[in-house]
């Protein structure tokens, strides 16, 4: 609800694990939100596109959590 009441989104949120990443976005996804996750064990070049296609205003970076 509370994402739904901004007009455009560009939110960043933390967890402390790689599940919780995979769990949130699913969800997020299900609610037809826009989003990609982002954790250690992707190699750093995926990990700088999803950030840089954050920076643009993509949500998606090309890569599933």
């Amino acid at each position: 609800q509370t994402l739904r009441s901004i007009p455009s989104p560009p939110v960043l949120i933390f967890v402390n694990s790689i599940a919780a990443i995979e769990s949130l976005v699913a969800m997020l996804r299900q609610e037809q939100f826009h989003c990609c996750g982002i954790h250690s064990e992707y190699p750093q070049p995926v990990r700088t596109t999803i950030v840089r296609a954050f920076k643009e205003g993509g949500g998606e970076g090309g890569r599933e959590a």
